[in-house]
């Protein structure tokens, strides 16, 4: 029963997956108890994925405090092993980010990378930008994306409303 689980939450997690496109990798190394800062001025949506390498490190974000602590954020993540925040396009830019070194290991190492989110309503957004000033003729192309955004979000539709029943009946069952 686990297994099957399993298996359809991976189907699931694979079909609802955006694509990601690796932008940046940061390496670094923190004594217990600091920070080390980073500032991103990219206007997309992108993921950051913190990795501890040894020890624990944390991560932090916001768009209005360029040194981001633990008392001043707008996005968190502070799990032990890797921590993941996504930045969305509509956040105010720069966006500055730290990293946090848990004070119960005496020396961190980290892995920081960005990847650039890119979804069908972003594709068809930063398309329908590019358009804004071309020519009448190029408003046909912009109502055949449409269409296709429609769809796309008809499968979307689709999907969620099978992993909810598939939830339901798992429930019942265990139940």
């Amino acid at each position: 029963m686990i297994f099957v689980l399993v298996f359809v939450f991976g189907i699931l997690a694979n079909v609802l997956t955006i694509n990601c496109q690796f932008v940046s990798n940061q390496n670094g190394e923190l004594d217990a108890g600091n920070w080390s800062y980073y500032k991103y001025t990219q206007k997309y949506q992108f993921r950051l994925v913190l990795e501890s390498l040894n020890g624990d490190c944390d991560l932090y974000a916001s768009d209005k405090v360029p040194y981001v602590d633990y008392s001043n954020y707008d996005l968190q993540s502070i799990t032990y092993g890797n921590d993941e925040i996504l930045i969305e396009s509509s956040m105010r830019r720069p966006i500055y980010v730290s990293v946090y070194a848990h004070p119960y290991y005496a020396n961190c190492k980290y892995n920081l990378r960005q990847y650039r989110e890119e979804n069908e309503y972003n594709s068809y957004k930063e398309h329908s930008e590019s358009l804004k000033h071309d020519d009448d003729d190029d408003k046909q192309e912009v109502k055949l994306d449409t269409k296709n955004d429609e769809e796309s979000e008809d499968k979307e539709n689709f999907f969620w409303w099978l992993f909810i029943n598939l939830i339901e009946i798992l429930a019942e069952v265990i139940l």
